[in-house]
């Protein structure tokens, strides 16, 4: 990958050692240094005319090239390494020039290392360094221009609008900066530059991002943000991909997840399945796809009797049309009785499909053996049964008409008779639906519970 050092102008860049040999004309432009350079002298800017000076340094380039120094230019290069492919110095050039702008120290510096056969680059600020907003435009333009470089960023020079805008268009490009510590202050060991100090603020920007999302389950967009640690991906993934009930890929997520706690049956129960399914479509109800949350209710409502069936039949449900549904036919071959009634049921004045395994069979089998042999059944059913049923005439209005689904249309077809007397709408439903799941009202239990892994983790890092 091809390398690109940023550097950043000041007006103290450009040094000059007192030990110099310089014509005295030359050396009345500089002024005595201040901690930062140590005894090195810096051009002039107390008299306000500071660009004059650095033009006139400018100007006499041969007479005292040699003499100057470039002290954080150098620090710079040397931790960013030898193998450089460019170096853009980047200073304000304004027009007309003001008298702080550093544009004639770039142009020395300039020639300075292409005599060190370098490839350098000039990107003058051509507006007031001040605008905040049109120097992140402006980085952000300079970063694309190096998109698949690996850019080291030197901004000790410059604006603090400048240091500030380079930080903040780096977000998430990988863009290591290099802070260089005044060589006279603090210990021998503390004057050491540093590389990579914005990593943490990344880290925590992105710690806010995710805090956000997870407060609506987004694990598909904490997916796509340029998260570093392959757990908290990993337990994005999962609880994304449980969201999604890809069982079977879920399986293969855990093998590389630490936490014993998210491992999950081997078969699922048609209980544990409408449980799985409840607690999604929850999630989709507060992510407002409204879309979604039907399709789960109705995949609740189609299922909801299973687990009464397999009870009531003594056997598992299973659909096999490739053998007439013959299991499930050898269930209701057991109670002679019950299949005379259904033999007899009709559904609409028309006989009753009780051959293969549907809804319609389960509620006259549900209601037989309720009646006949004192099956008792959960009184949460017959209720939310029954708000489901009302659902269908908008779920068939999406599926053949494409049309548009939102909570005010859901909660039309809900009847507040029907709900506990302090919940009414969706809000009802969803309360019913955790009762008869036995499911907490508080939280969404194992979403939230993988949201504090993977905040845990993130503040852990």
């Amino acid at each position: 990958m091809k390398k690109v050092l940023f550097l950043t102008l000041g007006n103290r860049d450009l040094q000059l050692p007192p030990s110099a040999k310089i014509e005295r004309a030359i050396y009345d432009h500089f002024d005595t240094g201040n901690i930062d350079t140590q005894e090195n002298n810096i051009i002039k800017k107390s008299d306000k005319k500071f660009i004059e000076h650095s033009r006139l340094i400018w100007e006499n380039y041969e007479d005292c090239f040699s003499e100057v120094t470039f002290p954080m230019v150098d620090k710079s290069i040397e931790l960013a390494g030898d193998d450089l492919q460019e170096i853009v110095i980047i200073t304000t050039k304004q027009s007309p020039l003001d008298p702080q702008d550093c544009h004639y120290i770039a142009l020395f510096l300039k020639k300075v290392l292409e005599s060190r056969n370098y490839v350098v680059s000039y990107e003058p600020i051509t507006f007031p360094p001040i605008d905040l907003g049109e120097l992140v435009e402006f980085f952000n333009t300079l970063y694309e221009k190096y998109s698949g470089w690996s850019i080291y960023f030197g901004n000790s020079g410059g604006t603090p609008d400048m240091r500030a805008a380079s930080h903040m268009s780096a977000m998430f490009k990988g863009v290591e900066f290099i802070t260089l510590k005044s060589p006279n202050r603090g210990k021998e060991q503390d004057r050491v530059s540093k590389i990579n100090n914005f990593k943490k603020q990344e880290h925590l920007v992105l710690q806010h991002i995710v805090e956000k999302m997870l407060l609506n389950y987004d694990y598909a967009g904490i997916l796509q943000l340029p998260l570093q640690d392959d757990e908290v991906l990993l337990l994005a993934e999962y609880a994304q991909t449980r969201l999604l009930l890809d069982h079977d890929r879920l399986r293969l997520i855990i093998e590389n997840i630490s936490n014993s706690d998210l491992d999950i049956p081997e078969v699922f129960t048609p209980f544990e399945l409408m449980v799985e399914v409840a607690q999604s479509a929850r999630i989709k109800c507060k992510q407002n796809a409204y879309a979604d949350y039907l399709w789960r209710l109705f995949s609740i409502g189609d299922n909801l009797l299973i687990p009464d069936m397999e009870i009531i039949l003594g056997g598992k449900i299973i659909h096999n049309k490739k053998d007439g549904h013959a299991y499930w036919n050898s269930l209701l071959d057991k109670d002679p009785e019950l299949k005379k009634y259904l033999e007899s049921s009709t559904i609409n004045d028309k006989p009753l499909n009780f051959n293969e395994p549907n809804a319609f069979a389960y509620v006259k089998i549900l209601k037989y053996s309720v009646t006949n042999n004192g099956y008792i059944k959960t009184t949460t059913l017959d209720t939310l049964d029954k708000i489901i049923g009302n659902l269908r005439d908008l779920r068939n209005g999406i599926a053949h008409n494409m049309k548009g689904i939102s909570r005010a249309m859901i909660e039309e077809k809900i009847s507040p008779k029907l709900l506990p007397s302090d919940k009414t709408g969706i809000d009802g439903l969803n309360h019913l639906i955790c009762s008869h799941f036995n499911l907490s009202t508080d939280k969404i239990e194992i979403y939230d519970h993988l949201n504090i892994l993977i905040l845990n983790r993130l503040t852990a890092v």
